[in-house]
């Protein structure tokens, strides 16, 4: 979300109009569970071979937790259309797997297997 909202130009408005920073978050999203994601994530993607397993589970175990906290600040009303949205919807890439299986590989910085 940082793509959208973060102004490097303009540090006193960088996160003006974030959802996370509105909800009363820290500046750069400090304070949210997308710390420990990002940690988890460089863990996970700098692991030596004998280990990446452990660095695997706990980076989808912080993403998922990283998800669960910006869908709690989407509007109640909202949240059952976006899940079947998600649910519904295919790879982007192959269109071969559920949409949301693309996007856990994704944030996980794999390839999708049926399109690499």
């Amino acid at each position: 979300m940082c793509g959208l909202f973060f102004n490097e130009a303009q540090l006193s408005i960088c996160c003006e109009g974030c959802p996370v920073y509105a909800d009363g978050r820290d500046f750069r999203c400090r304070g949210t569970p997308y710390e420990a994601a990002y940690e988890a994530w460089k863990n996970y993607v700098t692991a030596p071979a004998e280990t990446v397993g452990t660095f695997r589970a706990a980076f989808f175990a912080a993403a998922q937790d990283e998800l669960d906290f910006l869908l709690g600040l989407l509007p109640a009303a909202e949240l059952p259309g976006l899940l079947e949205e998600l649910g519904r919807g295919t790879c982007v890439v192959c269109g071969g797997h559920p949409l949301a299986t693309y996007l856990v590989k994704q944030a996980a910085g794999d390839t999708c297997p049926a399109c690499a």
